[in-house]
């Protein structure tokens, strides 16, 4: 019965993990402030020859785009002087693609909170006791994502220390094309968003996991000794 407990509760904080993914990689994706900042962090306005207002307006179409709230990336501003269309055919392709990605992740989200509910009903079951649920939750928190969170550090490490090869070894692994391979010369997307922008939004994303993670642990250590304190005085 041990066991099961312990299994169910470390079940628990593994589904929480993809959620707090998906908000450490949605909230700065679409974030016009963080856009906004970064554009004038690496002057990109002045670097493609768009005027601030045109180029968040063609930022808000993206991220909308990305994140599923349009049905398309057209949209117009005026580059260098000459009213044109953003984005080309292959950069269309290419955030059809990332798009994917995003609808991906919002299934294994739904999944994550269906496993959390049903592991968490199940545990209180066996458990009997709500307090009992409790201390087995924030005892798996404590272990399992702890754990998690020394795994996520030494990949951090990996990347931090060669972000060109980490951010191939990305592409290479969930898109299945080379459409993501665009050309500064041609394609506005790249110039927008440059690879210091990638560097950028992976450390922001990065300490946004890596903090929900911390704040959880840090409420189930709490909970955790609270829980025998009042054992040891005998309140429960």
């Amino acid at each position: 019965m041990k066991f099961l407990r312990g299994l169910l509760g470390a079940l628990c904080a593994l589904s929480l993990l993809p959620i707090f993914l998906w908000f450490a990689a949605t909230i700065p994706s679409g974030s016009m402030n963080f856009y906004s900042r970064e554009y004038d962090k690496y002057s990109i306005p002045q670097s493609i020859g768009v005027e601030k207002d045109d180029l968040m307006n063609v930022t808000k179409v993206l991220t909308d785009y990305m994140l599923g709230h349009r049905g398309d990336m057209v949209v117009n501003a005026v580059v260098n002087g000459e009213t044109r269309e953003f984005f080309d055919q292959r950069e269309k392709d290419h955030m059809a693609d990332v798009r994917g990605l995003f609808d991906g992740g919002r299934n294994i989200v739904h999944g994550a909170i269906a496993v959390f509910a049903v592991s968490a009903l199940l545990l209180l079951l066996l458990s009997g006791k709500w307090k009992l649920w409790l201390r087995v939750l924030a005892k798996a928190f404590v272990i399992t994502d702890a754990a998690f969170l020394a795994v996520v550090a030494v990949i951090a490490g990996v990347f931090v220390s060669n972000f060109d090869w980490a951010f191939t070894q990305f592409h290479l692994m969930f898109f299945s094309n080379s459409l993501w391979i665009l050309d500064p010369s041609v394609d506005l997307l790249v110039d927008i968003v440059p690879e210091p922008f990638f560097v950028d939004i992976s450390i922001y994303g990065g300490a946004l996991f890596a903090g929900q993670i911390v704040i959880l642990i840090a409420l189930s250590a709490v909970a955790l000794k609270t829980f025998l304190r009042k054992k040891r005085i005998g309140m429960i």
